[in-house]
């Protein structure tokens, strides 16, 4: 008899919004197209229209349990802990039993570190995916790690290892991409892997990858593309504070007139 052969079953567990979910999608992807099994899981308390894969990538959605009704992030993200906590562990033998190849692997978004302890108690390898990239990686490491930088910022420019100063007012000189990784990966074990985008618009490598294939929301991307078409080259602005900002009146004032005063095209995303 041929004995079976042993494929790496990894579950990756990004946090549920859009721009923590799109480039974790990515990443399974290229996992998948490796040959290993890849198990997109999302605890989310969102109405997704949710596919029950994306290419090879199997696509679990469990409830998170958490009150929509409810405004404040840290109760979301309170709630979310105990569900994943809770859930987690017997859907990773649910998974492995239905796969056919057990679980050996989490993935988890850095938001989420505590997923760690749950994959060291169940015997799994953990491993963090960052969403942001190494520069800001670095800022966070020299706030929460080293404690070399005090929040709020009390003078300018900063000085991080690897980035050129920091200055809100001024933008510093632009370094290398290299120099902050080199810098980073001599205080800890990183791999860099970006950019997480659709292959449509990088190497092609994965065929038919021409969108992320989840949206928390309802884009509207024809419209969009439509107008975006019909402006000059580096003309528009675009911005996008993310799911979690709360922005007050005020701040948000100064934004639209700093934005109208700015006498360019711009694209404003609210969620």
């Amino acid at each position: 008899m041929e004995k079976q052969e042993r494929i790496c079953h990894v579950v990756v567990i990004p946090y549920p919004v859009q721009g923590h979910l799109n480039p974790m999608i990515q990443f399974s992807k290229h996992l998948a197209s490796k040959g290993l099994q890849v198990t997109l899981v999302i605890f989310s308390s969102q109405t997704l229209s949710t596919p029950a894969s994306l290419g090879s990538v199997k696509v679990v959605t469990i409830s998170d349990g958490y009150d929509a009704g409810s405004s404040s992030i840290a109760d979301l993200l309170k709630q979310f802990q105990t569900t994943v906590t809770q859930k987690l562990p017997q859907l990773v033998v649910e998974l492995g039993i239905s796969s056919g190849h057990p679980v050996s692997c989490l993935v988890y978004d850095s938001f989420l570190a505590w997923v760690l302890e749950i994959a060291r108690q169940l015997g799994l390898i953990g491993a963090s995916f960052f969403t942001q990239s190494c520069a800001v990686s670095s800022v966070y490491y020299q706030i929460h790690d080293q404690g070399q930088l005090k929040i709020p910022l009390e003078k300018f420019p900063v000085s991080v290892p690897g980035l050129p100063p920091l200055d809100f007012q001024h933008p510093g000189g632009r370094g290398t991409p290299e120099e902050v990784v080199n810098c980073l990966a001599s205080q800890r074990s990183i791999k860099p892997i970006g950019p997480m985008i659709p292959s449509v618009y990088l190497d092609r490598q994965l065929e038919d990858d021409t969108e992320y294939g989840l949206s928390l929301f309802k884009p509207a991307l024809d419209g969009c593309m439509e107008w975006l078409d019909s402006k000059e080259t580096g003309s528009v602005v675009y911005v996008s504070f993310g799911s979690l900002a709360a922005l007050g009146e005020e701040q948000m004032a100064e934004i639209a007139w700093g934005l109208w005063r700015s006498d360019c095209y711009f694209l404003w995303e609210l969620e």
